[in-house]
């Protein structure tokens, strides 16, 4: 009977936990004055594809021109976060953005940056998990928008991506970064 009792107790007290917990994420990426750090997405609102690569604010310039085969031009910029860099690629074609991806800093919390994009985009289309690896996928008219996430002690965001579905008149050998980045993992 103690038992019982303890083992109602416990899933009680964890079930008011975690929702706490995910309160406490959603009001922390809502604040002003956030009590984590947490990573504006409107610093990435420049690289949205459909913009145009002249209209970078000078403060990530210059950019660093990336040669990859089988691309359109692609350029790499650094993001500055805290005390902290981290890459952003972008392709474009005839000046206008295409797409981009991240690879996102590790001290990045995942909670925080994935309820982030909720907040912005809405819940996410399609999620899929493999072992401790979980890539998020939000689709609208415009963009294709795809974010991983992965945890070992602790959940860390890895990379994040916007497309555009509609790109206009481009090469037909164009392939997604995205796309590119993730061939050349596969062994």
């Amino acid at each position: 009977m103690n038992n019982c009792l303890s083992a109602i107790f416990l899933t009680i007290l964890l079930s008011v936990s975690s929702y706490s917990q995910t309160e406490d994420i959603s009001t922390n990426t809502n604040k002003e004055n956030p009590i984590f750090p947490v990573f504006n997405l409107d610093d990435l609102k420049p690289f949205t594809p459909g913009n145009n690569i002249s209209n970078i604010p000078e403060k990530y310039l210059p950019g660093i021109d990336i040669d990859i085969a089988k691309t359109l031009t692609i350029k790499k910029y650094n993001i500055v976060h805290d005390a902290y860099v981290f890459p952003l690629f972008v392709q474009h074609f005839r000046g206008k953005i295409i797409d981009f991806y991240t690879r996102l800093p590790s001290y990045f919390l995942h909670d925080t940056f994935h309820q982030s994009l909720i907040n912005r985009y809405g819940k996410q289309q399609t999620y899929e998990k493999k072992d401790s690896t979980a890539v998020y996928t939000w689709n609208d008219q415009n963009f294709k928008r795809i974010y991983s996430g992965g945890c070992t002690v602790t959940c860390f965001p890895i990379y994040y991506s916007e497309i555009a579905k509609n790109p206009g008149q481009i090469p037909t050998t164009y392939k997604p970064l995205i796309d590119h980045f993730l061939d050349s993992l596969n062994f």
